[in-house]
């Protein structure tokens, strides 16, 4: 921080975190707020399987780095209370020595596809139902949002600033409020499980949301990055 704030050899100062931006703006005239964006590809609409009988897909990806700040332990044992039928994808926990003891303990049934592609990752992303993403801290969380854009609703925690631009009725459903509750976060996935057309609900709901507030960040984006070059300009 101390390099950031007085090296000579930093011009521009950007941050994607609005709140930092403003709080280190007294000590430097170029310190701004360049939003994190998310790309929305066209896409054709993937038609989720039914069935009476099928098994609900759940995902919980992130890098082997962040795995105690993505809270993995409590999603585990909440998924672990479930009584509703599902399968958990991940990519390389298993391979982690500790995680990987952990999902044969509690039994969970699950498929690792270890570090994916972004072809297979898109693919595999189609095929689920429902994301988990209860951290202890995050920036803004792309996982949550790439799941958003496949219309694919994600429970998270108040510290994930993706979900900040969902209404009332999305957070509701969607937002634990104590991380550290498996509890919690068992009670909000088993509900979503057992109602199929409320989960596709909320993600219609989290796409059309998360698709406008891109839209106005891409155009604070765009706006820093344009002063920035005309600055230079001169």
């Amino acid at each position: 921080m101390d390099f950031l704030l007085n090296s000579e050899k930093v011009k521009h100062r950007l941050f994607a975190h609005k709140e930092l931006a403003s709080a280190l703006s007294g000590y430097s005239g170029n310190m701004r707020h360049l939003p994190d964006t998310v790309l929305f590809p066209d896409e054709k609409r993937e038609k989720k399987r039914e069935g009476k009988d099928r098994v609900s897909v759940i995902s919980l990806f992130c890098s082997p780095f962040e795995y105690r700040r993505k809270n993995i332990l409590n999603s585990l044992l909440a998924l672990s209370m479930l009584k509703n039928r599902y399968v958990l994808y991940v990519n390389g926990l298993s391979g982690n020595e500790y995680y990987g003891g952990v999902l044969k303990a509690l039994r969970i049934r699950y498929r690792d596809f270890g570090w994916m592609t972004d072809e297979k990752y898109r693919s595999v992303l189609s095929g689920v139902d429902l994301g988990l993403q209860i951290s202890f801290a995050e920036t803004f969380n792309f996982v949550a949002a790439e799941h958003i854009v496949k219309r694919v609703p994600v429970i998270t925690s108040r510290m994930v600033p993706v979900m900040d631009c969902m209404p009332g009725y999305v957070k509701k459903r969607l937002v634990v409020d104590d991380p550290d509750s498996a509890s919690e976060i068992r009670d909000k996935i088993g509900d979503l499980l057992g109602n199929p057309a409320l989960l596709k609900d909320l993600g219609e709901r989290m796409h059309k949301y998360l698709k406008s507030e891109n839209e106005k960040r891409i155009e604070t984006a765009k706006n820093v990055l344009k002063s920035i070059i005309e600055r230079n300009k001169g």
